[in-house]
């Protein structure tokens, strides 16, 4: 199987520097709106939200050909996002040094990713709608399930609903995995045949 490649400290300095410069207007925006606490709020549903959604990656990221996987190529929960996100708070601190340790990692972990079980892999993202894939993680947080959580990268995820449409779904992202050479033939025959079960 083709070895996972790890994200670089450069590359994801640069995909910040994009989401930054993403985030100005919709900060200032509800920095007008909620004086003092609004552009707070907004970074609490923004790096997270698209970290925890089914393409695992913010847009900065994504245009950088990177997404946030755990330890074990899975999409991130969103209680593992946001243990991502304010831990990556501590990994500012005291110069950088959070970030920096990822140059001397394994799998180019930060402290934020090593605390909250996550990598930063090399995956190109197809073009997609941002916005369709960050809403239906927000209404997740607010109890409004849009539709079944998808893989990662997988297009379309909101879905009929239906539980065969959710399996076809999962078959179709596990195939992705293959494609990419995420898992192994092996993994791959025994997760569909697992899936198939459920259907039968």
């Amino acid at each position: 199987m083709k070895s996972v490649v790890y994200g670089g400290f450069w590359r994801r300095f640069l995909a910040l520097v994009i989401d930054l410069v993403v985030m100005i207007l919709p900060s200032v925006v509800f920095g007008t709106v909620l004086p003092y606490v609004g552009a707070a709020i907004f970074g609490l549903f923004y790096r997270p939200v698209f970290d925890a959604s089914a393409i695992g990656a913010s847009p900065g990221r994504a245009l950088m050909g990177l997404r946030v996987t755990t330890e074990t190529g899975e999409r991130l929960s969103l209680k593992q996002a946001y243990i991502r996100y304010f831990v990556s708070v501590l990994s500012g601190l005291f110069m950088g040094l959070g970030f920096l340790i990822s140059l001397f990692t394994a799998k180019r972990q930060t402290l934020h990713d090593m605390l909250a079980g996550t990598v930063v892999i090399e995956a190109v993202c197809p073009p997609t709608n941002f916005f369709s894939y960050w809403f239906d993680e927000v209404s997740l947080i607010f109890g409004g399930k849009i539709g079944p959580r998808a893989m990662p990268f997988e297009p379309g995820s909101a879905g009929s609903g239906s539980f065969e449409s959710d399996v076809t779904q999962k078959l179709k992202s596990l195939k992705d995995l293959l494609d990419q050479k995420l898992i192994t033939n092996e993994d791959y025959e025994k997760k569909k045949a697992e899936l198939l079960s459920k259907i039968q």
